[in-house]
């Protein structure tokens, strides 16, 4: 080799070196942008899984709750603007117990059909201990307005002392169905 090609003086040695830290440091300015970013990521990720269990349920209620109809909507949008209905559940100890609660509710219009499904068994924790009986189920269904005074009437029938008394939304169904239970159970006055 020829020793001109190693010969260098202070100026032209700084240079180089300046120019190859330059590269470098560009090279790591540009490293540790990329690695703050993905640090940044990883940190946004980190906290979203941490929160997203505790967050979901809340949203996910929450967005439920606001898309969810009211039985009053969709009964009005399905059922031609009726007014709301609901079937009405009671659990009675025998056959005779439930046709006389049934024919009652159903002959002071409280109510527009009782169905008395025979058979079932219920499980229930009474005065310190499980109990277990076979029972009937009464499925009644009325207009809402009547629940609170069927729920009374239900309770004065009732050999129970503390008798079942559920009242669910009807959100739709037949329209000539909907407007016969709503006629039919209009109690005089």
């Amino acid at each position: 080799m020829h020793p001109i090609q190693f010969s260098c003086n202070y100026y032209s040695t700084r240079r180089i070196i300046k120019q190859r830290y330059k590269y470098q440091w560009a090279r790591k300015r540009d490293e540790l942008i990329l690695n703050g970013i993905h640090l940044i990521q990883f940190w946004a990720l980190d906290m979203l899984s941490r929160l997203l269990p505790r967050i979901t349920p809340v949203l996910t209620s929450r967005i439920l709750a606001a898309t969810r109809p009211t039985s009053r909507h969709v009964l009005s949008t399905m059922a031609s603007n009726l007014p709301p209905t609901n079937v009405i559940l009671c659990t009675v100890p025998s056959r005779d117990v439930g046709k006389t609660i049934a024919h009652t509710l159903v002959e002071e219009h409280l109510v527009a059909c009782v169905n008395i499904v025979p058979g079932i068994e219920s499980v229930y924790y009474w005065e310190g201990k499980v109990n277990s009986d076979n029972e009937e189920l009464l499925i009644m269904k009325t207009a809402e307005e009547n629940v609170p005074m069927l729920t009374q009437r239900i309770k004065k029938l009732h050999p129970y002392d503390e008798c079942e008394v559920i009242a669910l939304p009807i959100v739709g169904g037949s329209d000539s169905y909907l407007k016969w239970v709503v006629d039919s159970s209009k109690p005089s006055t």
